[in-house]
């Protein structure tokens, strides 16, 4: 085996998705704790290490994090794998427009399992995004690191805010889904081996989705705190259309139970339990 015939890299890339996926399934639950930098201490963030413990305790796939994150709570997330987000913004500036903050390299250095880059399709900063995403998964492949790809419709509003796109969402699905294809394609195009993306609203709707992306594996985002049903209904109906799990947020971390969520969201994405079968078992969904 050398690493200039390209076997070395192949090798190190399916051993570090095989800790991000469950080899039975081929599902994963990924918690992203990045809104910490994006939106500051706040919420369900405010207390990092108490939040993070209680992630750690749901035993989720992966955690999804900054540089920082894996440095300080090293010992808590010793049995999760590390995605490091290398692009970044905040809420307190552009936020539609991350821009780079590490390197492939140093994100080896750190030890991570995987990286994560972010896009905004049809923001104006977009070409300058999907550079970033490209030169990324380029350098990635050197060194036989896999990519997530965040790739989300958003636009800057004219009130400085972010244009998510939720009008069109209700009032046009097909629309809607439509363009979160054309988002995945991207990344399916430019060689991203996760593809994080947002949920359209229904099973009919995703299947499109998964469709464009496949055969990369899909993530949905959680979006806004809902009900602990709702949320966990959106899951599976995601993976019913083809998708391969979650990536949620303040969906998990917003809440006072998020060890039991976690494991809620388990026993659907990893053992494809039903709703129904929720209501049957109160010691898992509270």
């Amino acid at each position: 085996m050398s690493l200039k015939g390209g076997r070395l890299p192949m090798l190190g890339k399916s051993h570090r998705l095989s800790r991000i996926f469950d080899q039975r399934s081929g599902r994963t639950i990924i918690v992203p704790i990045d809104d910490s930098l994006i939106s500051g201490p706040q919420g369900g963030l405010l207390d990092l290490r108490a939040k993070v413990a209680q992630i750690a305790n749901g035993r989720p796939n992966a955690v999804l994090g900054f540089p920082g994150h894996f440095e300080q709570y090293t010992e808590l997330l010793n049995r999760t794998a590390w995605i490091c987000n290398l692009t970044a913004s905040t809420t307190r500036s552009t936020h539609t427009r991350k821009v780079q903050i590490l390197s492939v390299r140093e994100a080896v250095a750190l030890g991570v399992d995987c990286v994560a880059a972010h896009v905004n399709v049809t923001s104006r900063f977009e070409g300058d995004m999907i550079a970033t995403l490209g030169h990324i998964i380029a350098d990635a492949r050197r060194y036989g690191m896999p990519v997530v790809a965040i790739m989300y419709p958003r636009r800057e509003a004219p009130d400085g805010c972010d244009d998510n796109y939720e009008e069109l969402k209700r009032a046009e699905s097909g629309k809607y889904a439509q363009l979160v294809s054309h988002c995945v394609r991207i990344a399916k195009d430019l060689g991203a081996d996760i593809i994080k993306t947002q949920y359209t609203g229904s099973t009919a709707t995703f299947q499109t989705v998964a469709k464009a992306a496949h055969p990369i594996p899909i993530v949905i985002a959680g979006g806004p705190l809902t009900g602990k049903e709702t949320a966990i209904a959106m899951a599976l109906d995601s993976v019913r259309a083809g998708g391969s799990g979650i990536s949620y947020g303040r969906n998990i971390f917003d809440r006072p139970d998020t060890t039991a969520m976690i494991r809620s969201l388990r026993s659907v994405i990893i053992t494809s339990l039903t709703p129904e079968t929720f209501r049957l078992r109160p010691t898992d969904v509270r």
